[in-house]
């Protein structure tokens, strides 16, 4: 898969209704109950794979960007829970490459705040959810 061949990047500014999740190049939503959050094409090796997983990753964060009220909704879980973490083929460069580079961006951005405090302003956000909510 040639570099032209990689998904357009774009921005997921939301529309009218709800952000637009399906609308990123990893998703496929071909009908009603049928989804998958990892849906890969395929590869011709392993370098490419890595390619594909880490534009991917960009996707993830230009959605998360433009979207911040989806932050902390574990999209991240829901598409993992549709990685084939057993498959050997090429194809699982897809997933390193996905996974390498949210680390890069994590590390950028946790180089930039106190994730302690962040981790405790977190905590503290839900518990006054819970007392307004119990």
């Amino acid at each position: 898969m040639p570099k032209s061949a990689f998904p357009p990047r774009r921005n997921y500014a939301r529309r009218t209704g709800r952000a637009p999740f399906f609308d990123l190049p990893f998703v496929s939503h071909p009908g009603k109950g049928q989804h998958s959050n990892w849906q890969v094409p395929p590869v011709q090796d392993y370098a490419e794979a890595c390619g594909l997983g880490r534009e991917y990753a960009a996707h993830l964060l230009q959605y998360l960007k433009d979207n911040p009220d989806s932050v902390g909704s574990n999209l991240l879980g829901h598409i993992a829970k549709h990685i084939d973490f057993t498959d050997t083929s090429v194809a699982k460069g897809c997933w390193v490459g996905f996974f390498t580079h949210l680390e890069r961006v994590l590390h950028h951005g946790a180089s930039l705040i106190d994730v302690f405090a962040d981790v405790d302003e977190v905590k503290a956000h839900y518990a006054r959810l819970v007392r307004v909510h119990p």
